[in-house]
């Protein structure tokens, strides 16, 4: 007889499993209240091909706007599982919920250090450093993303993978080495300097989304012509 899957719940033993991840978050927001009062005016958080800030925030956004943002992350990726009609899932893959919880709030807080050292005069190169750790995020993501089971709040929700939990599967199985192969390449893009660096973000980027999505709903026709869907 099959044992029933318990399903997800936040309890004493979860909490103390985040407790370093908080601790590193609360780091970062205590790293922006210092710098705080040494940030001038606004401070660059976009720019151009050619390296110039097209995009500036107030000093206290750039300081602690991004560290409870990734507080948020965190606290979305821990709750929202509990209100998902597909919850019982949820135990099917608690290692990559897992890291998906602590990967989110640890890119925020990587990006969050890199511009604010670099508003403060630091020799911070703000354009590679954060293609990289992006690039990071989706070869780690992608690395675990065939693991995801159909759920509503984490991994590709397209109106196809959504409706057919055999597409879901299909999709990021797919999905899972583009994203690990695109990011390897965004990567190796980030130390290459000017447009032709963007474009080996951008290309993969595109291939990244793009592909899983027109896979998803082709999967699905497939599965509906069948009678499978």
């Amino acid at each position: 007889m099959d044992v029933p899957e318990r399903p997800y719940r936040v309890d004493r033993a979860l909490v103390v499993g985040e407790l370093p991840l908080l601790a590193i978050l609360l780091a970062d927001l205590a790293f922006g209240l210092w710098a705080l009062p040494r940030l001038r005016g606004k401070v660059p958080v976009d720019w151009i091909l050619t390296g110039e800030a097209d995009r500036f925030a107030g000093a206290g956004a750039s300081a602690l706007v991004a560290p409870l943002l990734g507080i948020v992350f965190w606290a979305l990726v821990l709750l929202l599982p509990l209100v998902d009609p597909l919850r019982k899932n949820y135990s099917r893959f608690p290692g990559t919920l897992k890291l998906v919880r602590w990967l989110l709030p640890l890119m925020n807080a990587a990006v969050h250090v890199v511009l604010t050292l670099g508003a403060l005069g630091l020799a911070v190169d703000h354009d590679w450093s954060v293609r990289a750790i992006l690039a990071v995020f989706f070869i780690v993501f992608g690395n675990s993303m065939g693991k995801l089971r159909h759920n509503w709040f984490i991994g590709i929700r397209t109106p196809w993978t959504i409706a057919n939990e055999e597409v879901w599967t299909r999709t990021h199985r797919l999905a899972a080495p583009i994203w690990v192969a695109g990011g390897l390449v965004q990567l190796a893009g980030a130390f290459v300097p000017g447009t032709p660096g963007e474009i080996l973000f951008a290309a993969p980027l595109a291939a990244m989304t793009l592909v899983p999505i027109a896979y998803s709903y082709l999967a699905f026709r497939k599965l509906s012509a069948s009678g499978c869907a």
